[in-house]
């Protein structure tokens, strides 16, 4: 299926399919489920309540702020992706010179340009 058929039919959710395999986002939510749960032991439920609220409040904070770095990511990637097709334009209008198109084995294509000399 392809990437635009699932972004329209709302089956891409970056943030809920993709978890970090860097070990040290495991440690760091390991570290915060036992500081957690050291706050329930010692609080009363009522303080406890008030961590749980600011907990909320730092993901609603973080997911706002994960929005606007996916936003401009994706943005310098078009732009990137621009700047690139341009550069493939002027230099596939340049004389002398040829395409040079390569399949991977994967089936995808690499295209390269190779300047010939007069």
């Amino acid at each position: 299926m392809s990437v635009l058929k699932l972004i329209y039919d709302g089956k891409i959710y970056p943030a809920e399919q993709i978890v970090s395999s860097d070990p040290a986002y495991h440690s760091a939510l390991r570290e915060l489920d036992r500081v957690l749960a050291e706050l329930e032991d010692r609080l009363d439920e009522e303080d406890y309540q008030l961590v749980d609220t600011v907990l909320e409040l730092c993901a609603e904070q973080m997911d706002y702020q994960c929005s606007a770095f996916f936003e401009y990511g994706f943005s310098l990637a078009a732009e990137l992706h621009s700047e690139a097709n341009d550069v493939i334009q002027m230099y596939h209008r340049s004389p002398g010179c040829k395409d040079i198109v390569k399949k991977k084995e994967d089936g995808s294509k690499i295209i390269a340009f190779k300047f010939l000399h007069e």
